[in-house]
């Protein structure tokens, strides 16, 4: 018997589409274990299932849907987390792209003066964004070294100011008289500098924390490195970009040369921070992959 894999209706065998919903009929529903990613119009559709493809989800199908005038994005369960992740940077290149066009369609319609002004902001805007994505993951490695450098200047306060303590009391260091029987003071003063040592404790303990997570960093990283050395060829990049939108040339093609590798690189490497991929491909990879682009 062969089913529909959307409406779940049963047909005799030798029919191929469903009379309903015009899905292809599979043979048994255990071959259709699809969920609906996204439901969209038939080009940006096809534009996904080319994103998806090159990213390694192949179970990707494009089918009509239960409502009028759209279509369904399947994939499969086991690709459906991955698949996610990578619709997401996909959106974010479709989104980068219309702002690209509407950009020089601004500057095509512009004076030569207000072109100009047009590009100095859209190049101030990408730098601005590149930093913000800088700004939001910090490396474990950072952490440890910041911590670390807290902890020292915590224990450093509170070890002198022990020390200058007990000095004035056992009279080593004379006082103004109005100090003399000051306790309160000294005992308020003591219990401070006990405060700034054990915050140092709590510093230097955190900073042991960060330095486990900055060694699993760092062998991620290496991984990261020797995969995408392996793995990712600007001109590979360059040309699937260029079936899809031939226009884009020098600075516009950055934003999608981004997002692709960074889909290649959730594709082949799960449950990755996403802040951390951003600052590593901008940090490292992209200038690995296209060195031509290096200032």
């Amino acid at each position: 018997m062969a089913w529909c894999p959307i409406c779940k209706n049963e047909y005799r065998p030798g029919i191929k589409v469903c009379a309903d919903c015009g899905a292809t009929l599979v043979d048994s529903l255990e071959e259709s274990s699809k969920k609906i990613l996204i439901r969209g119009d038939k080009e940006i559709l096809a534009r996904l299932d080319e994103f998806m493809e090159a990213g390694g989800v192949s179970s990707g199908e494009i089918v009509p849907s239960e409502q009028e005038d759209t279509l369904d994005y399947l994939v499969s369960e086991e690709d459906f987390q991955r698949a996610s992740s990578m619709f997401q940077v996909f959106m974010n290149e479709h989104t980068n792209q219309l702002k690209q066009k509407a950009m020089e369609q601004a500057i095509a319609n512009a004076s030569p003066e207000e072109a100009e002004a047009i590009k100095k902001m859209a190049q101030a805007s990408m730098a601005t964004g590149n930093r913000q994505r800088h700004q939001v993951y910090e490396s474990s490695t950072k952490k440890m070294e910041e911590n670390k450098a807290s902890a020292w200047s915590l224990f450093l306060i509170g070890g002198l100011g022990i020390i200058a303590i007990v000095l004035c009391l056992t009279g080593i260091i004379p006082l103004p008289n109005f100090f003399k029987g000051a306790y309160l003071f000294f005992g308020v003063m003591g219990a401070l500098c006990v405060l700034f040592l054990v915050m140092g404790f709590v510093s230097f303990r955190s900073a042991k924390g960060f330095a486990k997570d900055a060694e699993s960093e760092n062998t991620l990283k290496a991984s990261l490195e020797t995969w995408c050395k392996e793995n990712l060829r600007g001109a590979d990049i360059d040309r699937y970009i260029k079936m899809r939108d031939p226009s884009l040339e020098g600075e516009s093609l950055f934003f999608p040369r981004n997002e692709l590798i960074k889909a290649r690189i959730n594709h082949q490497f799960m449950n990755l921070d996403q802040d951390f991929l951003d600052r590593f491909v901008d940090d490292v990879v992209y200038e690995m992959v296209f060195p031509e682009d290096k200032e």
